[in-house]
């Protein structure tokens, strides 16, 4: 449970947050918060309970993941679980477009909520674009519509509501297959 320590301390600072307050919010002691954010102890299952619940954000989310890469809790909902969907920024504040090179894309379902995993892909800036979640896909082959092409990059902004997709506009979808 090496990350937990950090994360801990990072999700309650994006809060804005005391350690008092927060372990008012938890019904905890402050020395207790203190205690896990400096990793001289582990928090038991019922608090990471707690701190998912709080946080919103799945346990193996908050024991796995490195979350002080991303300076947001950005989560996407998929399905009935809800995953973090990291989003780096450049020196300015800026959204930059992770690009998902054909190496990486046969890693991509597995990773596209691993900050560690999105911090070691290429990036690529497009400033016209509005701001959202973006990521790009080299296009490999010739069976895609007539005019993506063999070596075209495609670029796709994330969508958690379904009911988004419109009729006669092309969209980038990720399956398992």
């Amino acid at each position: 449970m090496g990350k937990i320590a950090q994360n801990i301390k990072h999700l309650r600072t994006l809060r804005g947050l005391t350690q008092e307050q927060f372990s008012a919010e938890l019904d905890i002691t402050k020395s207790r918060v203190g205690s896990y954010e400096e990793g001289r102890s582990e928090p038991p299952i019922s608090t990471l309970i707690q701190l998912s619940d709080f946080f919103k954000i799945p346990i193996d989310a908050l024991v796995k993941n490195d979350l002080s890469l991303s300076d947001t809790d950005t989560f996407i909902d998929i399905g009935n679980q809800r995953v973090l969907f990291p989003i780096r920024v450049d020196e300015n504040n800026n959204d930059v477009i992770e690009v998902v090179t054909q190496e990486a894309s046969a890693g991509y379902l597995q990773g596209y909520s691993d900050t560690e995993y999105i911090a070691n892909l290429p990036i690529m800036s497009l400033n016209f674009l509005p701001t959202g979640k973006h990521r790009a896909f080299p296009i490999k082959g010739d069976s895609m519509h007539p005019w993506v092409k063999n070596g075209d990059v495609v670029v796709g902004e994330y969508m958690e509501d379904p009911k988004r997709v419109k009729n006669n506009r092309c969209y980038i979808i990720l399956t398992k297959e």
